[in-house]
This record gives structure tokens, C-alpha cells and sequence, in this order.
């Protein structure tokens, strides 16, 4: 199995459409972890409503912030992807 880490930062609108093409189009067995860079524009929520695996922190760590997401990680192989994908 993969582990596929999305750093994601105020791009909600992307990162659905990311989470959409992941669902239709990735077919081997997988865990996706969000780490959200403290956005403001509603992602952590979106993320609780849709039961996704996720890390938060409080302020914008940056790119670096998907260590916490790798650090979640269960699987031998990790990825980081970018929330707006496709």
C-alpha cells in the first residue's frame, strides 16, 4: 500500500477537485493524508464532514508541513502530491 501526503493551504476549491480525481481515478490500495497549513477558508472542516485523514497545524508551516502528514504515514511508500493535481 501508499501513503499520499497533500499539503494543502487556503486552496480548498482545488483540493476538492484533487480529492474528486483521486477518488474517480486511483485504483491501487492507498491512504491519503491532508496536512492543512491553517486555512481560513473552510478545508479543515471539509476535511472532518468527509471523514479524510488529515494534520493541521495552527499557522502556515510552509511546504515543510507535510512532514507532519509523512510522519502519519502507516505505509513502506509515501508520496507528497500538490492539493491542486488533477
Amino acid at each position: 500500500m501508499i501513503s499520499i501526503c497533500v499539503p494543502t493551504y487556503n486552496s480548498l476549491k482545488y483540493l476538492k477537485i484533487f480529492y474528486a480525481s483521486y477518488k474517480k481515478n486511483w485504483k491501487l490500495p492507498s491512504e491519503l493524508i491532508v496536512h492543512d497549513n491553517g486555512s481560513k477558508d473552510g478545508t479543515l472542516d471539509w476535511l472532518q464532514i468527509n471523514n479524510i485523514k488529515y494534520t493541521h497545524s495552527d499557522t502556515n508551516l510552509g511546504f515543510c508541513g507535510v512532514n507532519r502528514a509523512l510522519e502519519q504515514a502507516k505505509h513502506e511508500y509515501s508520496f507528497v502530491v500538490n492539493s491542486d493535481m488533477i
